[in-house]
């Protein structure tokens, strides 16, 4: 365990992980987005995050037992974190209810362009001309592949409250992203995972009250158990330890960037599993995401290395 939290992976193994995280949040949505008529999206969101906190729990107890004090100095903070991080998860499942999948993939494909313009306004950390179409190009290659490289599927889109209801999501994600690094140092990267998911957990408490008592409650069957399990221990756990490891390594904007790679895991997901086919414009559209993708991360890396010299 100690050789975990003291882990800071090189910017090449970042980036590495990033892509293995994509791929995990890709399977998320694809499989969320197959349960929606089975599990109510609120009772979903707590109980996965409840299973996160009980994974988590055991490894980080001696910590919160040590730690207690300086625990309690920020556990504002916390909160706002947990806020932050905890419930745009829950704000897309529910939002899947009320939207449809090309609506949702492109508004959450938005996100690295909206972490970039917070970060200048928030933290004065300006983009090159390079990265800034890296992100339109990334953004680009979203829109080919959702919209089956038909211009008319984007222009007929119709918006409605599931559409309002990403984009809050995508705005409380990327200030997490650029929150969670001016989290203290003191605390271990577990340490931290577990009071954000659970403080946000006990603040998304009302929400699943509510939907329990007057929406739909869950059912105990196989596939809810299932679903929860996979969702909380991989997707709210292990997945999300990793990227704020990463997130730490080569900070919030080389980091969004990688979110755009989600729809294009998701196409191959339905590919290989729901028998799909695959299309030139499939390919195109992530070709475009590639490219912006090394755009971002090359040019930043330059810039970093002027700066630096």
């Amino acid at each position: 365990m100690r050789r975990i939290e003291t882990f800071e992976p090189r910017p090449g193994t970042a980036y590495a992980l990033l892509v293995a995280m994509t791929v995990v949040w890709g399977s998320g949505m694809v499989l969320a987005r197959g349960v929606t008529e089975h599990i109510p999206p609120i009772g979903l969101g707590f109980w996965r995050l409840t299973v996160a906190c009980l994974v988590l729990l055991p490894l980080v107890l001696p910590h919160l037992m040590h730690q207690r004090p300086l625990l309690k100095r920020h556990l504002g903070f916390f909160t706002y974190l947990g806020i932050l991080q905890v419930w745009p998860q829950t704000i897309v499942l529910l939002a899947l209810n009320y939207t449809t999948a090309i609506n949702a993939t492109l508004l959450n494909g938005a996100q690295p362009a909206i972490t970039a313009i917070l970060s200048a306004i928030l933290l004065r950390d300006r983009m090159t001309v390079a990265q800034t179409i890296g992100i339109v190009l990334a953004l680009v290659g979203i829109i080919v592949m959702v919209a089956h490289g038909d211009i008319d599927v984007v222009l007929g889109l119709d918006f409605n409250i599931g559409d309002w209801l990403v984009v809050l999501a995508v705005v409380m994600w990327s200030l997490y992203t650029l929150k969670l690094p001016t989290v203290p140092r003191e605390f271990s990267p577990a340490t931290v995972l577990f009071m954000v998911t659970a403080c946000g957990t006990i603040a998304m408490t009302p929400l699943y009250l509510y939907e329990a008592i007057y929406v739909r409650a869950m059912q105990i069957d196989l596939l809810t158990v299932g679903t929860t399990v996979y969702m909380g221990v991989v997707i709210s756990a292990i997945s999300i330890f990793i990227w704020n490891m990463c997130l730490r390594t080569v900070g919030p904007q080389k980091t969004s960037i990688f979110i755009n790679l989600n729809p294009v895991f998701a196409a191959l997901f339905a590919i290989i599993f729901l028998g799909e086919v695959l299309h030139l414009y499939h390919l195109f559209g992530a070709l475009l995401v590639c490219g912006g993708i090394t755009l971002v991360i090359t040019m930043g890396r330059r810039r970093s290395a002027a700066v630096n010299s």
